[in-house]
């Protein structure tokens, strides 16, 4: 009977971690062990991992003991200790960075690297979430969180919309051209 309690409490955690994950969005390529852990080599793999040549590994927060919290300000991380392994949760505002939005979040920790978070579109200035990092070997429980690492992109001049976007703005501009032309040949007289 003791055996199914921790069971049933084991699970309830994973639950409550999961629909916890609000903002951020475990990647279908977690967990994922990039070559090395230099913050170079991260901006690149998980860039091409994700289809963003434009990501800057910003910030990198050491994992700390259950119940600590890192803030500097723009990002607040609270590592938790929970029956499943340990957690993070993790809020964040880059309001006061108007250049740059969140992209991304790598958690490492254990032996096969680190699970990688996206963060929704609508989150990329403002979100929270929480995190952690793979399964610990046959344990069932995620492994401490060695560092996480946060990726943003520049905003501004690299970014070009989408074709589906291009085709759009260009459609309308030309549509724009045609009425006012239309409506500038009946204004002067001519058929």
């Amino acid at each position: 009977m003791k055996a199914k309690l921790s069971v049933i409490a084991l699970l309830i955690s994973f639950g409550l971690a999961s629909a916890a994950q609000a903002n951020l969005v475990l990647n279908a390529d977690s967990p994922f062990k990039p070559t090395n852990e230099s913050p170079s080599t991260l901006e690149a793999e998980i860039g091409a991992l994700l289809g963003n040549s434009n990501l800057i590994d910003a910030l990198q927060v050491v994992g700390q003991a259950g119940g600590t919290t890192f803030d500097n300000g723009v990002v607040q991380v609270v590592f938790n200790n929970t029956a499943g392994g340990q957690t993070a949760t993790i809020s964040y505002d880059l309001t006061g960075s108007p250049s740059i939005t969140g992209v991304a979040i790598f958690v490492f920790g254990g032996n096969l690297g680190g699970n990688l978070y996206t963060v929704t579109p609508d989150q990329t200035v403002i979100g929270f979430g929480t995190v952690n990092a793979p399964l610990a070997g046959n344990s069932g429980t995620f492994a401490d969180i060695s560092r996480i690492d946060f990726f943003v992109q520049p905003t501004g001049g690299n970014n070009v919309p989408d074709g589906g976007m291009t085709a759009t703005l260009l459609g309308g501009a030309l549509s724009g051209l045609a009425l006012l032309r239309r409506f500038a040949v009946r204004t002067s007289g001519e058929v």
